[in-house]
C-alpha cells in the first residue's frame, strides 16, 4: 500500500505536460521550487511566503523578504529568475517564477561587509538581502560560503548553502 510520506508541503509543481497546479503532495525534497510572485522580484533577492494572499492556494505567493515587516520576515529561499520586465501586477495574473530553496547557490544577495564564511544568515531589514543571525529567534535560511569577489553589499554574487527552512 502507498500512501503520502509528506502532505504539509506548498507550492505548486510544475507537471510534465508544463502546466502547474499539481499539489506537492510526495515526500521527496525539492532544490527548486515554483511559486506566484505577488509583486517585482529581482533574480538573487531573497523571498518570503506571502501570507497575506490565497489567490491561486494559500502559500502560493512570494514576496521580497523583509526583516521590517513580520509578515515577510521568514525566509524560504533566493529567487533563481526575475520576474518577467514590464508586468503590470495590478491587472494581470501573477507569474509564476523559480525559487531556489535548497543547496548551493551562487547568485544570493549578502550584506558581505558584516558576514564572513560559516555564518548563518537569516533576512535583513534591507528588502531581498540576507545578513548574519541576529538573534535566537531567527530562523537560519542559509550558511555563507563565499564573498563575491569584487565584495558588494547588495549584488546577487555571494555563494551561500540554503538550509530549506520549511522542508519543500
Amino acid at each position: 500500500m502507498s500512501f503520502p510520506v509528506k502532505i504539509d508541503g506548498i507550492g505548486t509543481r510544475l507537471k510534465s505536460d508544463g502546466t502547474f497546479n499539481e499539489p506537492n503532495v510526495g515526500g521527496h525534497r525539492s532544490k527548486f521550487v515554483r511559486l506566484f510572485a505577488a509583486e517585482a522580484i529581482a533574480k538573487g533577492d531573497a523571498v518570503a511566503i506571502d501570507v497575506g494572499s490565497d489567490a491561486n492556494g494559500l502559500g502560493n505567493h512570494i514576496k521580497i523578504a523583509d526583516g521590517n515587516v513580520n509578515a515577510i520576515s521568514f525566509g524560504i529561499g533566493v529567487a533563481a529568475e526575475a520576474t518577467p520586465t514590464g508586468h503590470d501586477f495590478s491587472t494581470m495574473d501573477d507569474p509564476a517564477i523559480l525559487v531556489q530553496v535548497a543547496g548551493f547557490c551562487d547568485f544570493a544577495k549578502v550584506i558581505e561587509s558584516t558576514c564572513e564564511p560559516g555564518q548563518g544568515l537569516s533576512v535583513s531589514d534591507t528588502p531581498g538581502i540576507m545578513d548574519i543571525r541576529a538573534g535566537a529567534t531567527d530562523s537560519v535560511l542559509a550558511l555563507q560560503l563565499k564573498d563575491a569577489t569584487p565584495s558588494s553589499d547588495s549584488a546577487a554574487t555571494s555563494t551561500v548553502y540554503l538550509c530549506n527552512p520549511l522542508n519543500l
